[in-house]
């Protein structure tokens, strides 16, 4: 995988950036965020440590998700109420469950304070343009910063021509006003943490690794969205340390539930010889053999499979009521072109994830492509499970759309062609062709008795108009 970097100032802009982009208008397909992973055990992780925090912040019932990009960066942002964004680089480069809830509690505070709905209004509202090109000037550094080598020039060489003109007035005052929203998501997640019996202690050597990181960056002042390292650490640490709370450490079995995920993304994410320095054979911890026995396994698709399977396999003797060790067996025995080896550990993992409905798909493909006529029953009842986890904000991110499309092909094997159809535009509408939704939608509805509500759906979907384009093209 490539390693990407941003420049420490460039990375402090992402977030305006992200947000400022979010204020224009964008069909549905457009908006969800390119680059997201979906892993059932970092997502579990992450909804475990988000929720106190949500939760006392009046922000509970699971209508806020977390969800994670892949990104080696240091970075998280909010850009809407409804999810907060985290870059694989925070779970990889913490060391302690407190680090990244520090991180969720400022995204939370940002979220309680109406910083985005601000934001959005301040842009919207302008009757002078020049701040808005400005700030997507910011956008093409941070694009550039990201990107890296001469095409990364070149846009960040973009993003500085567009900032030489304008009013730079107004860009420093909206600066500053970010620079103070900053701050304030600072203490309002200090609070939520001490509220919810928890430590500032992560969130205060979160930012001072950031200010390190950023001690020997250059640039204007004016045009950072972070107040000054040394202010704001200050203010973090005496805050922090008035917490009754400031010495309590993370319970050992949420440590070692970090310390698994952490693994788990350095296996899939970096070379294998990367993972083996980086947990040698003499480190014989849980962790270590999970992210050695997931690089073994990415080797052995192009060598001794069979043997590398046995690292997971002693995995799963020592850990026999561990999903994920199971999920990752069928991974990888899915990868390397057995989809009926797979049924057997897809099937236990469910079983001990109650019913995850990322595995249950999973499940459903190793049955459909094992091509078992027997088992497509059961794969259609583990996709329509699947499904029912679905709510708006997922069909926005666009999670459940191989469920869809696997639950077409399911249809298709057992000659349901109606169904079928709907299915295929039910995954169509969460990409965005609308065009292609319809007509599959019309097929299903000639062959679906008509009041049903599959029917009804089918309807729906026909009857869905296009969103009118910005510039009032067709």
């Amino acid at each position: 995988m490539m390693n990407l970097k941003t420049r420490p100032v460039v990375r402090a802009l992402a977030g305006v950036a992200a947000a400022v982009i979010a204020t224009a208008p964008l069909p549905a397909a457009a908006q969800r965020v390119p680059g997201q992973l979906f892993d059932t055990e970092m997502e579990t992780l992450l909804a475990d440590y988000a929720r106190p925090i949500l939760e006392r912040a009046g922000q509970g019932s699971g209508r806020i998700r977390v969800r994670i990009l892949n990104n080696s960066t240091f970075n998280a942002f909010v850009i809407d109420g409804r999810s907060i964004y985290m870059h694989t680089g925070v779970l990889m480069t913490s060391t302690t469950p407190n680090q990244v809830i520090g991180v969720l509690a400022h995204e939370t505070g940002h979220i309680t304070a109406a910083h985005i709905s601000d934001l959005r209004s301040q842009v919207t509202s302008l009757q002078n343009r020049s701040l808005l090109l400005q700030l997507l000037g910011i956008g093409l550094m941070v694009a550039g910063g990201i990107a890296g080598g001469s095409a990364g020039d070149s846009a960040g060489a973009g993003g500085q021509a567009v900032l030489a003109g304008g009013s730079e007035t107004l860009l420093r005052a909206f600066l500053r006003e970010r620079q103070a929203q900053e701050a304030s998501a600072d203490q309002a997640g200090l609070e939520l943490l001490r509220k919810t019996g928890q430590s500032g202690r992560g969130m205060l050597e979160t930012f001072e690794r950031m200010a390190e990181d950023n001690r020997f960056s250059s640039g204007d002042t004016y045009r950072r969205t972070h107040p000054l390292e040394r202010t704001r650490i200050a203010l973090l640490r005496e805050r922090a340390q008035q917490s009754e709370f400031f010495n309590k450490t993370d319970p050992p079995e949420l440590q070692l539930r970090h310390d698994l995920v952490k693994a788990k993304l350095y296996g899939y994410l970096n070379t294998p010889q990367t993972v083996f320095n980086t947990y040698p054979a003499s480190d014989n911890s849980l962790p270590a053999r999970y992210a050695r026995a997931i690089a073994r396994l990415r080797q052995g698709q192009t060598g001794n499979f069979e043997g590398a399977l046995a690292d997971i396999d002693s995995l799963i003797r020592d850990k026999p009521d561990n999903p994920y060790f199971y999920e990752v067996k069928g991974d990888f025995l899915m990868k390397n072109g057995q989809p009926a080896r797979a049924v057997a550990p897809f099937r236990k993992a469910v079983e001990l994830s109650k019913g995850a409905p990322q595995i249950e798909t999973q499940l459903a493909k190793s049955i459909i492509e094992a091509g078992n006529a027997s088992q497509m029953d059961e794969a259609i009842k583990r996709l329509k499970s699947a499904l029912r986890g679905e709510d708006d904000s997922e069909k926005l991110a666009g999670t459940y759309i191989e469920t869809w499309r696997l639950l077409a092909q399911a249809y298709g094997a057992k000659k349901l062609y109606p169904e079928a159809a709907l299915s295929q535009a039910e995954a169509e509408v969460r990409i965005g062709n609308v065009k292609l939704a319809r007509e599959r939608a019309a097929i299903a509805q000639r062959g679906l008795k008509s009041g049903t509500a599959e029917w009804l759906r089918a309807d729906d979907i026909v009857n869905i108009r296009p969103e009118p384009r910005p510039d009032g093209g067709p």
